[in-house]
């Protein structure tokens, strides 16, 4: 029953190793529309089809990108990069509030390090120390940036492929992406 290194329902339930950490925020109908450029019935309409979508799939976890800010926040940190799908375990939520919207994200087992290990190295130990997590009785602190950085993630990718058509998000990829 060891799932190290794997994604497995037991993860999920948060009885892997790691950190279990929630991020959260309430996003403004104003900044939805002046930031995200889209609309909190097209982001739960999204919220309600990839939810399904993960659901009908078999996918452990429901959310659409966490991988892609773990990796990165892991890479740049010395952490364990066998870790990241583990780690990327989530469940995001969406609930409309008076005014906007709150979202979450729920990452139960996310395996960070702030001693030892690929820490230890200069440039892993020089981005932990500018985010004030360098060394022990961080690590908590630096569960929730990594939290965080996956929920910004979320929002951005989610607000992208939200607005009708998913022109956005098809355009961001073609012009800044390899598709030329």
């Amino acid at each position: 029953m060891g799932g190290d290194k794997k994604v497995s329902h037991r993860y999920f339930e948060g009885g892997g190793h790691g950190k279990t950490v929630i991020a959260e925020c309430t996003l403004t109908e104003e900044a939805i529309s002046r930031v995200l450029k889209t609309t909190v019935d097209e982001l739960l309409d999204l919220a309600f089809v990839g939810t399904h979508g993960a659901v009908a799939s078999g996918m452990q976890s429901v959310a659409f990108t966490p991988a892609t800010a773990i990796a990165a926040m892991f890479i740049a940190t010395g952490q364990d990069v066998g870790m990241v799908g583990t780690s990327s375990m989530a469940h995001g939520t969406a609930l409309r509030v008076e005014g906007g919207l709150h979202v979450s994200i729920r990452l139960p087992g996310l395996e960070v390090a702030t001693i030892g290990g690929g820490t230890t190295l200069p440039y892993a130990r020089s981005w932990l120390r500018l985010m004030n997590c360098e060394g022990p009785g961080k690590v908590y602190r630096f569960a929730q940036i990594v939290a965080a950085a996956t929920m910004a993630l979320e929002i951005s990718a989610s607000a992208a492929m939200a607005t009708a058509g998913s022109e956005n998000f098809y355009k961001a990829h073609f012009e800044r992406g390899g598709l030329r």
